[in-house]
């Protein structure tokens, strides 16, 4: 943890095999209390008092856990995290007791709670290799992976298969919330999180490392493996 206006070390802990995701979490009955909350490549789960490190608690899975997002549920307020057991962990702040989980066909790669001040619903991405050494097309891959949206009551409002996410990002246009999506077929998408329904769909033959969205601008970049970037205008897209 670094001071906010020096960035010198407050405190430190090490995660031995590396750190997959970390968020802070505020107690929103209690401003002043922060957590700052881990996941590791070595599976576990660990929450840290934010002023001076103390380890409050602690749980450990059976495999790489890669992501985690913090739900202000019906439940109260839950960390959700996943990884390479195929699951997405539902587990309540308060008193650390997992109270669902959610099986997928492959790797849960990114979580990702909005809006912002709210992070009551949440967007997750399985992630499937099966393109590596793979003599099909990339094209012609049919994936099992896919996105999911929940809502507060942990119900899925949409899913969409045969979608492997790279980059996943929540964006506001025209008042209007939008899920960002680059895909390892090279696709950018643009998603209604109300519905899941694609309403944009720009193909590329090269996966797409990442897209950023410039509102000012109006404009949607991405860019590629091949080291290609590309710029679209909002107006090519949304009436």
């Amino acid at each position: 943890m670094l001071d906010a206006l020096n960035g010198t070390l407050v405190w430190g802990q090490v995660f031995e095999d590396g750190v997959g995701d970390a968020l802070i979490y505020n107690d929103k009955n209690n401003q002043s209390k922060k957590e700052l909350i881990a996941c590791g490549n070595d599976g576990t789960l660990r929450a840290f008092n934010g002023s001076n490190g103390q380890l409050l608690w602690f749980k450990r899975y059976s495999d790489k856990l890669r992501c985690l997002a913090y739900l202000d549920s019906i439940k109260g307020p839950l960390i959700l995290c996943g990884g390479d057991d195929n699951k997405i962990h539902c587990i309540q702040i308060n008193n650390q007791r997992e109270i669902k989980t959610l099986d997928f066909n492959n790797y849960v790669w990114k979580c990702y709670s909005y809006p912002q001040q709210k992070f009551n619903k949440i967007i997750i991405s399985s992630y499937s290799f099966i393109f590596f050494k793979n003599t099909v097309p990339l094209q012609s891959l049919e994936f099992t992976s896919k996105l999911i949206a929940l809502n507060e009551k942990l119900e899925v409002l949409w899913d969409l298969i045969n979608i492997n996410v790279e980059f996943l990002d929540v964006i506001e246009m025209c008042n209007k919330l939008f899920i960002l999506a680059g895909t390892t077929k090279g696709e950018v998408l643009i998603i209604d999180e109300l519905t899941g329904k694609i309403i944009h769909r720009v193909k590329n033959e090269i996966l797409t490392n990442m897209v950023q969205f410039h509102l000012k601008q109006r404009l949607i970049l991405s860019c590629h493996n091949d080291g290609g970037i590309f710029a679209y205008k909002l107006e090519d897209i949304i009436d």
